[in-house]
């Protein structure tokens, strides 16, 4: 038997406001765990929906190189 995936609809569901939303909260959940100076962005790409955490200030940017903060938050959330 041969699968034949609906790639249209797996595009559909990333770029729904339910997914949106959920993304957001993660982003959320994450900015909540980390020091002041963090921030997000988002933005809908070609097929998904995606945002980045980075360090906006030179406390965070300082913080991230000495103590890898982003990296021990998703961690400590299960993420791979």
């Amino acid at each position: 038997m041969r699968i034949k995936w609906d790639i249209r609809g797996f595009e559909e569901i990333r770029r729904s406001p339910e997914v949106q939303d959920l993304v957001s909260d993660l982003s959320d959940t994450i900015l909540a765990r980390l020091p002041q100076g963090y921030i997000a962005s988002g933005m809908q790409g070609k097929s998904r929906y995606r945002e980045i955490i980075f360090a906006d200030t030179s406390f965070a940017y300082r913080d991230q190189l000495r103590n890898n903060s982003l990296q021990k938050v998703l961690y400590g959330l299960g993420g791979s």
